[in-house]
């Protein structure tokens, strides 16, 4: 099993997503191609490859801000 790093581009629903944190219950990420932030709650990893169980999309860095606890 590889250790996800942040900067690291990783395989996630389909395309390749920027790690930008990693907390124990979620996973900041940011896909390039829909230009949007995503929170990744109850994240696993198996390689390169993450997966969770509820995510929330956001389309700004201040409304990823406004909504992270």
């Amino acid at each position: 099993m590889n250790k996800m790093s942040i900067g690291e581009e990783v395989r996630a629903e389909g395309t390749n997503v920027l790690v930008l944190d990693i907390q124990k219950k979620y996973l900041i990420l940011f896909n390039k191609y829909k230009k949007q932030f995503i929170k990744a709650n109850n994240w696993k990893e198996y390689y390169e490859i993450v997966s969770w169980s509820s995510f929330e999309y956001y389309f700004s860095l201040n409304e990823l801000i406004k909504n992270i606890n």
